[in-house]
């Protein structure tokens, strides 16, 4: 039996698939010493990427949108009843399961009226980058994420 090479486009695909795990895992790691523990101390549960937490008769939510290929991602706030969101009349998304993707409309952290696509920048193989990346969240919990939600609480 002969080794036969891999196609070219096979090794770019593995080549991608293991960029788009570093960039998760540098990206997990970041959230989970940075941001997880700010989110918690406010009520949140979850853990990267989806975090949920229970006003009195909503429930706050923080999605994160991970491009690790491209190094980026981006926060989607959210907020739906206690009951959980129905996406259709045949698909109900529980309480503990509903994400800022079920839920319309959402907005993204960071966003600007010139901005409205907006991401945060970092570089897969440097964890430096990943931790630096999650930690420029955290002042826009106050300024952009609990404003959000207090809207809707109103």
């Amino acid at each position: 039996m002969t080794f036969e090479p891999k196609e070219p486009r096979d090794l770019r695909r593995a080549a991608l698939q293991k960029m788009m795990q570093r960039g998760r895992n540098g990206m997990t790691k970041a959230w989970d010493q940075h941001v997880g523990p700010v989110l918690r101390g406010r009520g949140f549960t979850g853990s990267f990427p989806h975090f949920r937490r229970q006003a009195q008769t909503t429930i706050d939510i923080l999605t994160v949108k991970l491009d690790g290929t491209r190094g980026r991602f981006a926060v989607l706030l959210a907020t739906c009843g206690i009951d959980g969101f129905t996406v259709s009349p045949v698909r109900h998304v529980s309480p503990d399961r509903v994400t800022a993707f079920n839920v319309e409309p959402h907005v993204r952290l960071g966003q600007t009226a010139g901005n409205p696509d907006h991401w945060f920048h970092f570089d897969v193989a440097v964890q430096d980058s990943c931790d630096r990346a999650a930690r420029d969240v955290l002042p826009l919990l106050d300024s952009q994420a609990e404003d959000y939600w207090g809207q809707l609480h109103e």
